[in-house]
């Protein structure tokens, strides 16, 4: 059974994802997007409350379910700008790209730590 010191590196990655997502519901308005296009102001604030509301989740779960809809989230915000069209918008794709590479990367991170393989391994298990 994992304890608590199993999800640490798990944990770090949702948090992080937690402030990204908090960054991706605010970018607009900072980086002075947000009366470019509606399709953006609502991919950014939407998909920011996702990343936000899936982070929280994985945070306090063992399943990897939500840290897998992290993944997808991060993928769907590196396409974003190119299906959406508002590819155009440099501070916009930028910041979607970026955020999405990040996001994904950790939680796909985090559903590492979370996998039997990684539990197995830990000290203490």
């Amino acid at each position: 059974m994992a304890g608590a010191s199993d999800r640490v590196p798990a944990a770090w990655a949702s948090w992080i994802n937690v402030v990204l997502g908090v960054w991706m519901i605010i970018s607009p308005f900072v980086l002075r997007f947000a009366a470019s296009s509606a399709a953006l102001d609502w991919n950014s604030i939407t998909f920011g409350i996702l990343i936000v509301i899936a982070s929280l989740a994985a945070i306090s779960s063992l399943s990897p379910g939500p840290s897998w809809l992290n993944v997808v989230f991060g993928i769907w915000l590196i396409t974003a700008p190119f299906i959406l069209g508002f590819g155009a918008i440099t501070a916009a794709t930028t910041n979607s790209v970026v955020v999405g590479i990040v996001v994904g990367v950790l939680a796909l991170a985090a559903v590492l730590a979370k996998s039997p393989a990684a539990r197995e391994r830990a000290p203490g298990v």
